[in-house]
């Protein structure tokens, strides 16, 4: 039975409440539920909860108690109460609502496991997937992106490691996991772009420019990321890469395009 989370209602007032059910869960299956909102200043604020499914996979949020997280106990709207400013921010800012004509729009996302923000959230925007790493602190800090090779799927030892030293790392999967391509006969750069483009945005990276790093086939993308995006992308780390990139290898706006290092 595949997990399925629904909210009710889903679109409400700010004083009335909201009730949150996930199902298709495992009987005692540790969850984290992850709720977010960027305000009208593009600053992120979050909370997350602790749950534990009952006999039947389910968690609901008017009756279910939060086991840790930003609130303890059973706290219907605690997802939206106990929300604070995101990490890597400046300190000492408020969600307010300025604008009342348009309505506050609310992340919901459900992770297997009790984590915290620092330990990263899978995240999926459009056709992108990633696990974005936070050192520890206010920030901002020096950004990172991590690819691997050939192996394909998500792998995040590295990008873990990094923000353990400092870094905001974010560990991009491109192919061979969850829905995207099984294999990949060609690139297509627009989608590391995106990434890229999202990446430096981000309230908890330094916006002057950030690294790349790959290894094999992500050394390629790493290359080929400093030669069209001059603009975000101002230092690589290539690994076992070539000095050829043939031109059937990517592709950038429909065309095939290479590169001769």
């Amino acid at each position: 039975m595949p997990t399925n989370m629904s909210a009710s209602p889903r679109s409400s007032l700010m004083d009335r409440k909201v009730k949150i059910c996930i199902s298709g869960l495992e009987a005692g299956q540790a969850v984290t539920l992850h709720a977010s909102v960027v305000s009208e200043a593009n600053e992120i604020f979050e909370s997350h909860a602790h749950y534990v499914a009952n006999k039947e996979g389910l968690i609901d949020n008017a009756s279910d108690m939060s086991h840790g997280g930003s609130f303890t106990g059973v706290e219907q709207m605690g997802f939206l109460w106990s929300m604070m400013q995101a990490p890597g921010q400046r300190k000492g800012i408020r969600l307010a609502k300025k604008d009342v004509t348009k309505p506050y729009t609310i992340q919901l996302n459900c992770f297997d496991g009790h984590v915290s923000p620092e330990d990263g959230f899978v995240n999926r925007r459009g056709g992108c997937v990633e696990t974005l790493f936070l050192p520890p602190g206010s920030g901002p800090f020096p950004g990172v992106i991590d690819m691997f090779g050939t192996a394909g799927g998500l792998i995040e030892f590295k990008a873990s490691l990094l923000a353990s030293h400092g870094f905001a790392a974010l560990a991009l999967a491109y192919f061979a996991y969850d829905d995207l391509p099984k294999y990949l006969p060609y690139c297509e750069l627009e989608y590391f772009e995106e990434a890229a483009d999202w990446f430096i945005k981000h309230p908890a990276v330094i916006s002057h420019g950030i690294g790349v790093m790959g290894v094999s086939k992500g050394a390629e993308i790493a290359l080929m990321m400093a030669v069209h995006r001059k603009d975000v992308v101002k230092a690589i780390v290539p690994v076992s890469t070539s000095l050829v990139i043939s031109a059937t290898a990517f592709k950038l706006r429909g065309q095939l395009t290479g590169v001769y290092f």
